[in-house]
């Protein structure tokens, strides 16, 4: 049944779904079912739930925040980055919420799950194994365009940052793609105007990098922060790394957690049958990401306030100065160089900053404002 209720003036629709006994309706198996706490970032005019997108709980979901308080330094190094590009990371109405969700314990491969542009429909793809090498990574990323001569060149152009973690030099990535016809340079000069404006213009291999287009199956996916491919391999190792990827290697490793995939096939529903690995016990609430923002930034300054002073514009937090001093508070002195950098706020601390925002709406103890958001639980 539908009902209504106002919060704050503000109509609210609260789905209510009741399970009864019927053997045609899909639930957990009780000897696997656990119940999670997580958090989902995303926009405020994203589809609702967590169907076929991520989630994290606590220490992942804030590394997937903080990791970001970078992003502007990294987009002006490398505006084809995949978070530059990526509306979870870089739109101006972000949301953060909170959930619990019952979820079937055996969990399988994360699934990396991301919106298309184009239709604003979210869809899940889990990884094969991470390559060993220059060429196995080439491979895996561009496979399927390397004969296709001008968009095999746009797939080494816009995955150029997962090449570089292989130390792929620029002979082998130009050496690599096969001549083309006419009718392909064509399409994959208007793919690439269409990657400019983001995710869904280029091909598949070219648009979401390593793994694409795996399918995840039912099982929710599992996976720590650490063991992504994105933070898998030590900056150290490779002479393309910029500080950036210190910044993101040592935050993942500082912080930790897990994130979750829960793809449409796994969802629990009420008149389903089958199989089903996970539904939404409680929408706890949802935050403001600029309000959530404010009070973890405000945290950090007062820890290295002459560092921040220091910059010319110490409010500015889009500037290289801002980003440097904000990782060596968090992490350690030359965190943008080093993979062990000495210092730093303890992680249960800087988890404590950006969880506050959901115990209360006391802005003085970093509470925000809960703002209205459509239930979507199995009641």
């Amino acid at each position: 049944m539908t009902s209504q209720c106002s919060a704050r003036g503000v109509s609210v629709v609260l789905l209510v779904l009741s399970i009864g006994t019927s053997s045609a309706q899909q639930k957990i198996d009780p000897m696997y079912a656990v119940n999670l706490t997580v958090y989902h970032q995303d926009r405020a005019t994203a589809p609702p739930g967590i169907d076929n997108k991520n989630t994290g709980d606590a220490p992942g979901d804030a590394y997937f925040s903080l990791k970001d308080v970078g992003l502007a330094h990294e987009c002006r190094e490398d505006p084809r980055g995949f978070d530059c590009q990526n509306p979870e990371t870089n739109s101006n109405d972000l949301v953060v919420t909170k959930l619990v969700i019952q979820v079937d314990s055996r969990f399988g491969p994360y699934g990396m799950c991301n919106v298309d542009n184009r239709t604003n429909q979210y869809q899940c793809s889990c990884s094969p194994a991470m390559p060993k090498n220059c060429s196995a990574a080439l491979d895996q990323v561009c496979g399927e365009e390397k004969k296709r001569g001008a968009f095999c060149k746009l797939c080494v152009a816009t995955q150029k940052r997962v090449l570089d973690y292989f130390n792929c030099s620029t002979a082998e990535e130009n050496a690599y793609c096969t001549s083309s016809d006419a009718a392909d340079d064509a399409a994959a000069a208007a793919a690439a105007a269409a990657f400019g404006n983001g995710f869904g213009g280029a091909s598949a291999s070219a648009a979401t990098g390593l793994g694409y287009g795996h399918p995840c199956g039912i099982p929710v996916g599992k996976e720590l922060v650490v063991d992504n491919g994105s933070v898998q391999r030590n900056p150290a190792q490779s002479s393309h790394s910029h500080d950036f990827d210190f910044w993101n290697w040592n935050l993942a490793h500082h912080v930790g957690g897990n994130w979750y995939s829960t793809t449409t096939d796994g969802k629990c529903n009420v008149t389903g049958t089958g199989d089903c690995t996970w539904r939404v016990l409680e929408t706890v609430k949802r935050v403001e990401h600029t309000c959530q923002k404010a009070w973890v930034l405000k945290s950090i300054q007062q820890q290295a306030p002459a560092c921040f002073n220091g910059c010319p514009d110490p409010t500015n937090t889009t500037t290289d100065c801002y980003a440097t001093c904000f990782y060596d508070a968090v992490l350690g002195a030359n965190s943008g160089s080093s993979d062990s950098p000495k210092g730093g706020i303890d992680a249960n601390i800087l988890v404590d900053a950006w969880t506050a925002p959901f115990a209360s709406e006391d802005a003085t103890k970093g509470g925000c404002p809960s703002i209205p958001f459509e239930r979507y639980e199995l009641v």
